[in-house]
């Protein structure tokens, strides 16, 4: 059955075999055999549609739970905007994983219960990251500014990174108050016996309750766990204890095999945080890059700790490894090599113009943001968000400062480039590129174009790329470059 779309966009419900999102395990699968599952941003409805491209129906036998409690499919409308789910496709799944029907949609959060801090904002003691990109609403309802108050219960669903901040991919305010608290993270050593930690937050474990498919029954440090609480009206905050636990489940990392698998081989998607470069582990996901592997909004150099991707290709039920063809950069990719002042700070600013935001997901290997001093060469990889701040997911040093090796890639705001009426300018986040005194250009496929046939493809929003380039701060522009590219 297809299901008008009455809210509008959805910024962030993913669609997985991820156990992580909603340990509800092979149980839910409804009969009949799956041959596609993955991670992904559902954009709409329609059925489902996720990254703008992959459709799939929702019809009569399609189940659907929200943390593992049974829904109806207009309450996934109502509800669903920007949430997490796993999600199976059954054996109509097309090879390019864009269209087949769902046999099963979990919905999960990452974590649930009250704010126990606004700065940062922690919710059960969990750092939660909120950008232009978060959804945030209330009561089911888009809402400007949703301001939060400590105490208040909340749902989140997003995107954990190796250290269990989660970047929030949806916020919702539970007026109502929540019947369960909920808590995905990875368990840390005991802070006492019979208990574990995640993140700060202390977890006492009853001993009437057995910690399911953990080894011998008990959680070990490195567990990726969930945790179920009843809500508890003496908590607080950290350092305070959750002893009301009902249940612990640990949880395999990645995509779970779907317990009716059609075949060894299945077609499979997953969206998430990069957590290891080499290899590459997506969200908890091995994955492997071959010769044929395609690269959409970035290239494999981009590919840093804190990136979100998204990995389309094969899952093999026996390894668990998912052969990638084709990665996709989800964000909209930034990267600036220039001059800047140490230490770096949470912002600063770059090529005069350029402000560039960090937060607790910036990677920062040479202690930029709070150590050194005077000026370096720093290196910039991040993204834009929404409101088309640059928000950094690594900085690295460089060497010494070096105004004539300058690199920058972003989206082409305001294009006037002519060379046939003498206009040779175009600029990319509000610094002036010169056109006249490049050496080279070249198009996205890397074959090189004149200077008249890169103007009349750089249109506004296509992505540019100018490096080797030198930085004249007045007026604050970028000459004599080595190479201008269009990026995919």
């Amino acid at each position: 059955m297809k299901s008008p779309c009455t809210r509008g966009l959805l910024t962030g419900l993913a669609l997985a075999g991820l156990a992580g999102c909603g340990g509800a395990g092979s149980s839910l699968f409804a009969s009949g055999g799956i041959s596609g599952t993955g991670l992904g941003s559902v954009t709409a409805f329609g059925s489902i549609i996720i990254n703008d491209t992959r459709e799939f129906t929702i019809d009569a036998s399609t189940q659907i739970f929200w943390d593992g409690t049974p829904i109806t499919e207009a309450q996934l409308m109502q509800r669903g905007i920007g949430a997490v789910a796993r999600i199976d496709i059954g054996d109509d799944v097309s090879a390019d994983f864009s269209s087949g029907t769902a046999v099963t949609i979990d919905i999960g959060n990452q974590v649930k219960g009250p704010v126990t801090a606004l700065a940062p904002l922690q919710v059960l003691g969990q750092n939660v990251l909120t950008t232009a990109d978060s959804a945030q609403y209330q009561d089911d309802n888009p809402v400007a500014g949703l301001t939060l108050t400590a105490g208040d219960e909340v749902e989140v669903s997003g995107f954990a990174d190796n250290a269990g901040i989660v970047l929030a991919a949806r916020i919702e305010r539970v007026t109502t108050g929540l019947a369960e608290w909920k808590l995905v993270g990875s368990a840390a050593a005991p802070a006492s016996s019979g208990s574990f930690n995640i993140g700060i937050q202390e977890i006492a474990v009853p001993g009437t309750v057995t910690a399911r498919n953990c080894s011998g029954g008990v959680v070990s440090p490195g567990d990726l766990v969930e945790v179920k609480a009843t809500p508890d009206p003496l908590y607080s905050a950290p350092p305070d204890i959750i002893a009301t636990v009902t249940d612990v489940e640990c949880l395999a990392p990645g995509l779970a095999i779907p317990g009716n698998a059609s075949s060894t081989s299945l077609r499979a998607e997953i969206e998430g945080l990069v957590n290891s470069v080499s290899p590459l582990v997506i969200a908890g996901q091995p994955v492997t890059l071959g010769a044929g592997t395609v690269f959409e909004g970035g290239t494999q150099a981009d590919i840093g700790i804190g990136a979100k991707l998204e990995a389309e290709g094969t899952l093999d039920t026996a390894s668990g490894v998912l052969s990638a063809d084709r990665i996709r950069f989800r964000d909209r990719r930034v990267r600036i090599e220039a001059p800047a002042s140490l230490p770096l700070g949470g912002s600063f600013n770059m090529l005069s113009v350029i402000t560039v935001n960090t937060s607790a997901l910036t990677a920062d290997s040479d202690g930029l943001i709070a150590g050194g001093s005077g000026n370096r060469q720093v290196e910039v990889r991040g993204y834009l968000d929404a409101n088309d701040a640059v928000i950094a997911t690594e900085v690295r040093d460089r060497g010494a400062a070096d105004p004539g090796q300058v690199r920058l890639r972003g989206p082409v705001g305001s294009n006037t480039c002519n060379p046939a009426i003498v206009d040779q300018d175009f600029d990319i986040l509000a610094v002036l590129v010169d056109t006249a005194t490049a050496a080279a250009f070249a198009d996205v496929d890397g074959a090189a174009l004149q200077e008249q046939a890169f103007c009349d493809l750089a249109q506004s929003g296509t992505f540019v790329q100018a490096q080797d380039a030198t930085f004249n701060s007045g007026p604050v522009r970028i000459e004599n470059a080595g190479l201008i590219e269009i990026e995919d």
